[in-house]
């Protein structure tokens, strides 16, 4: 909630980014309340800012690749079963 206050994003969209930056944030173990708590790894403090903001950088450059490459193979996968279903219709 310190999060979302700071920022002024929304609660759903702050969670999404802890979760999915682990490098940057980790979860703790729960206490038995129901809230869901974060931390900066030992690595982070050992980092400058500029370092953090690489690794962001980064690790949202490679999520960006991973994205693309799925969509590329999967256009590819559903060109070479068109071609072997509709291409052999058409050899005598």
């Amino acid at each position: 909630m310190q999060i979302v206050r700071g920022t002024g994003l929304d609660l759903m969209t702050v969670v999404e980014t802890l979760n999915t930056t682990n490098e940057v944030f980790m979860k703790l173990p729960g206490r038995g309340d129901g809230i869901t708590r974060y931390a900066l790894p030992s690595s982070i403090y050992a980092m400058q800012a500029e370092e953090v903001t690489e690794l962001v950088r980064r690790r949202a450059r490679m999520e960006n690749w991973v994205y693309w490459t799925i969509w590329a193979s999967v256009i590819i996968l559903f060109a070479i079963c068109s071609f072997v279903v509709f291409g052999t219709m058409f050899m005598p």
